[in-house]
């Protein structure tokens, strides 16, 4: 048995558990030489020469299954082993391969949750993708563990009764993991009646939780909406694929979705926003989809000439930018030319709220 030595933002009690390492075994250690570093914004933080610098952190024993299990894991995050010193004793060193600085506080608050749900996932994709089709898609098990971790911490009024503690699950299979994930649950729950329900099957498309921006004139009483290819009406046989909706995108690992607001409307419309006003958060399709959405109205100069197109090319995005009067946008609406839900439940709130806007 050797010994494993991790940098302090490695050893949240979360973490330890999902890598399966003994507490018991855990010594304070000083690690001179050496810097913290990471393999882009989401990778794990790792260690890199740095002469006079010094990390800290704590060692564990290590068995070599658990070597194996951890390269496993490590390798998806940017690290891998190399051998060390400490006190004498040779011990596995997480190495980075990337260079990129870490910032320890986001880390901590941000990501550490992230991913200690993340790496039980890639555990279970082991043996269904390799090392490299488990990393091309870690933006995504990443995005959807962010998503989890961000429900877990919310606290909304409840009056059904009833949480998670009151569902027996049999089995969960994922049969599906690209961009977007299928799981499927066999469990039984709690009743209204008093039982137990008989054991049920459920699919849910799980995706990570998103937000919507429309941004909002007041003083020219006008909104900015965009105007893209969607394949969800293709699949469903529309003959009208392409869509008005707001603004929206997928909350990133770390970001809060007020950060995801006025970095996509940025992107998707050219637009800085001056002030956000929260709709509300919602599940969109709760029947059979996991994704969570933020929506808001934001603030924005829309004059003559604001339209144009935006997107990221590299992600095939090719996105009008359309302003339209306010009450055009509700005529729109009306006539059911428009058939975008968080559209509709952004037009209407504005109406609602137009006064208390306007009187700032």
């Amino acid at each position: 048995m050797s010994r494993l030595f991790l940098p302090a933002l490695l050893c949240e009690p979360k973490i330890i558990a999902v890598l399966g390492l003994d507490a018991a075994s855990r010594e304070a250690v000083r690690l001179p030489g050496y810097s913290l570093a990471q393999a882009g914004t989401h990778g794990l933080p790792g260690l890199a020469n740095h002469q006079g610098g010094t990390v800290s952190g704590e060692s564990f024993a290590l068995t070599d299954q658990q070597r194996e299990k951890l390269g496993f894991l490590f390798a998806i995050g940017g690290l891998s082993f190399v051998s060390g010193q400490i006190n004498g004793q040779t011990v596995a060193l997480p190495a980075s391969e990337g260079t990129d600085p870490v910032d320890a506080a986001h880390w901590t608050r941000r990501m550490a949750p992230v991913w200690a749900l993340a790496m039980g996932d890639c555990f279970a994709l082991q043996g269904v993708f390799s090392t490299a089709e488990i990393r091309d898609r870690l933006a995504m098990v990443l995005s959807r563990a962010h998503s989890r971790a961000m429900a877990q911490v919310e606290t909304r009024p409840d009056h059904s009764g009833f949480s998670q503690a009151d569902i027996a699950f049999e089995q969960i299979k994922q049969p599906y993991v690209e961009y977007f994930a299928v799981q499927e649950f066999f469990l039984r729950h709690k009743t209204y009646a008093g039982g137990e329900s008989d054991l049920l099957r459920r699919a849910v498309f799980v995706a990570a939780d998103a937000v919507t921006v429309m941004p909002y004139d007041p003083i020219r009483d006008r909104v900015m909406v965009v105007e893209q290819f969607r394949a969800g009406p293709l699949a469903r046989g529309d003959d009208h694929p392409w869509l008005m909706e707001p603004v929206a995108g997928r909350i990133e690992p770390g970001d809060t979705p007020e950060q995801t607001a006025h970095k996509e409307t940025l992107e998707e419309a050219g637009l800085t926003l001056s002030a956000l006003h929260k709709i509300a958060g919602y599940y969109p399709s709760a029947g059979a989809f996991s994704e969570y959405l933020t929506s808001y109205i934001g603030i924005a100069d829309l004059p003559d000439g604001a339209e144009g197109m935006h997107g990221v090319a590299e992600e095939g995005e090719d996105i009008r930018a359309l302003i339209l009067p306010r009450e055009d946008l509700m005529a729109r609406i009306a006539s059911g030319e428009i058939p975008h839900g968080p559209l509709m439940i952004s037009a209407y709130w504005l109406s609602l709220n137009r006064a208390k806007i306007l009187a700032g």
